[in-house]
């Protein structure tokens, strides 16, 4: 099995990582100089492809739609100055939320991702919609701005893959470790439950976190990559939907119980939340 080392260097800050916390499914390591954790993964999906309906339950793919429809409106909103300025790549679209929020605008948008047969896809695979030969593909295309929307955090070299984009500019949003689900996770991986943290890194997925980041860590990514940022957004991650989106049968009292949690970490986004959207210009160009 892969373990991470203590000798290994982080992949944000290049900075010496902290001694790893081990489990059977998962090693993980902190950036020493900016705290973002970098995961080894010891669990194999089983699989076959990204959205395989043996692991992804309908009910959860109802309520991430429905909470990507909502952050996707937020995002069109607010940052339509920098999105209406040239052509627009969503990659890794999956369900295409996003891509149909920019279309219906009126703005030039397409969407990229591997797996065309995506539960509930709202755009079909075509001129609007590419399909992805392999993983981590760019598309041909001069592209202005290049949306990222939870994707950076699988690459396992984050840097190089943004240096690969020749876009102006960059639309990133990443779970966040200062967030409230990642302070719990953390506080319940050193008392030797790891399970909110595996979940939280998509153990046994397909295509897992590889990082979790904090502001520092992804601001030193994108600098590291030749970006500078402009402007960032809070959103609410997840809301009243959480039982839907813990992938377990979950009891009602529980339910409720987490329900209850759901709205409460909603109350807190605009200050404290487990995800944000960053605006990155290439280094010494504007974001117009």
């Amino acid at each position: 099995m892969a373990r991470m080392t203590v000798d290994e260097k982080s992949r944000c800050c290049g900075a010496p990582l902290g001694r790893p916390r081990d489990s059977e499914a998962l090693s993980v390591a902190a950036c020493a100089r900016c705290g973002t954790l970098w995961a080894t993964h010891r669990r194999p999906s089983s699989a076959t492809k990204p959205w395989d309906a043996s692991y992804v339950p309908r009910e959860f793919v109802s309520a991430l739609e429905a909470r990507r429809r909502a952050q996707a409106t937020a995002i069109a909103d607010a940052f339509a100055g920098a999105l209406g300025k040239g052509r627009v790549l969503d990659y890794a679209c999956g369900q295409g939320l996003f891509l149909r929020e920019l279309v219906d605008r009126g703005l030039d948008a397409t969407g990229c991702d591997l797996d065309a047969e995506v539960p509930s896809s709202v755009v079909p695979a075509g001129p609007r919609r590419l399909t992805l030969a392999v993983p981590w593909e760019v598309p041909k295309g001069d592209w202005h701005t290049v949306a990222l929307l939870d994707v950076l955090e699988h690459h396992p070299a984050p840097i190089r893959f943004l240096k690969s984009l020749g876009a102006r500019q960059l639309l990133v949003k990443v779970p966040l470790v200062e967030g409230p689900s990642g302070l719990v996770a953390r506080l319940l991986a050193r008392l030797g439950r790891p399970r909110l943290l595996e979940a939280l890194m998509l153990v046994g997925e397909l295509a897992p976190h590889q990082a979790y980041f904090t502001v520092p860590g992804l601001l030193t990514v994108a600098e590291r990559a030749g970006f500078v940022e402009v402007r960032r957004l809070r959103l609410a991650e997840v809301g009243r939907e959480l039982p839907e989106r813990l992938r377990v049968e979950v009891p009602s009292p529980l339910r409720r119980l987490a329900r209850g949690g759901g709205r409460a970490l909603e109350a807190l986004s605009p200050t404290w939340s487990d995800t944000a959207v960053f605006l990155f210009a290439r280094a010494g160009l504007s974001a117009a």
